[in-house]
């Protein structure tokens, strides 16, 4: 007897649990992504702290190359490196 409903409470939760999952996902699935467009987006400022990072410096900056946003400006901040990160930020900015 207490078996049955220790089994029974226990299928209910698996049950419960698997909805759980399965609805957002379905529901995720079936949403048209909406298009981005530049009318409405609100400008933002990226700040990039740099000191002495030259070991991931562009790595960060081809990340932002990819976003999907287009109205934003990037300010890197490079408070004396000692490293070459300057020099990394020169050649591959063009500046």
């Amino acid at each position: 007897m207490m078996f049955s409903a220790t089994l029974c409470f226990f299928a209910i939760f698996v049950i419960l649990q698997v909805l759980y999952l399965i609805i957002p996902m379905i529901r995720f699935l079936s949403s048209k992504p909406t298009p981005l467009s530049t009318q409405g987006q609100e400008g933002i400022t990226i700040l990039i702290p740099a000191f002495n990072e030259e070991r991931i410096i562009l790595t960060c900056l081809y990340g932002i190359l990819q976003l999907d946003y287009s109205k934003y400006q990037v300010i890197i901040i490079n408070d004396g490196s000692t490293d070459h990160t300057l020099e990394l930020l020169q050649k591959n900015l063009h500046y």
